[in-house]
């Protein structure tokens, strides 16, 4: 069991993720603040933000979305390019990004814990329970901020709701397993008290 393949793959594929992760942070972090000392040098990279009404329930994904704008504010491509976002609503979506970057990276690293105390012979430990706990939570937060987005211009905006109920699976498979190797704890540790 020590030396088995999958866990392995597993484990490399967490520790890659949480590279992925660090550089999008930084790459991220980067255009932010190039953004804000030169806005201008966007305006020709990105013309259009693409905004649409919809609501839609096709199993997986509740979506609305609305876009409003001023009178006289001229075509949808000067009131939605990107170098008019307005300034708070830019730390905004920074920060909501950030957080859903931490979030995912927290997940990836309580599964890695969790495949290497598997790998190490050490399943049904206190830890692991934790760790499947901890994913729950952190999904949750990913969730939350995954949930919505809102962009204010200086002559309109839109606003969009996405409700997706694939990370409300993985939140309740984390809290599903989190309580099956709490059992498998408990059981660990009555076996280890009749010995």
């Amino acid at each position: 069991m020590t030396k088995n393949i999958l866990l392995d793959i597993a484990i490399f594929i967490c520790k890659t993720f949480k590279g992925i992760y660090v550089l999008l942070f930084i790459v991220a972090t980067t255009v932010f603040i190039h953004f804000q000392m030169n806005r201008k040098f966007y305006q020709a990279k990105i013309k259009n933000i693409n905004t649409s009404f919809n609501f839609k329930n096709n199993g997986a994904h509740i979506t609305k979305s609305t876009s409003w704008k001023m009178e006289n504010a001229g075509e949808d491509s000067v009131v939605y390019s990107i170098e008019k976002i307005r300034t708070p609503s830019l730390y905004i979506l920074y920060f909501q990004y950030l957080g859903i970057l931490l979030f995912l990276f927290l997940s990836t690293k309580e599964f890695q814990k969790i495949m290497l105390s598997v790998k190490n012979l050490k399943t049904f430990k206190r830890d692991n329970v934790l760790s499947f706990r901890r994913i729950g939570i952190y999904l949750i937060g990913f969730f939350i901020l995954t949930s919505f987005i809102s962009i204010n211009y200086l002559k309109g905006g839109f606003t969009k709701y996405n409700i997706s109920l694939s990370p409300i699976l993985f939140i309740l498979f984390a809290f599903i397993m989190a309580e099956i190797f709490r059992e498998g704890n408990t059981l660990k540790e009555e076996n280890d008290l009749t010995i």
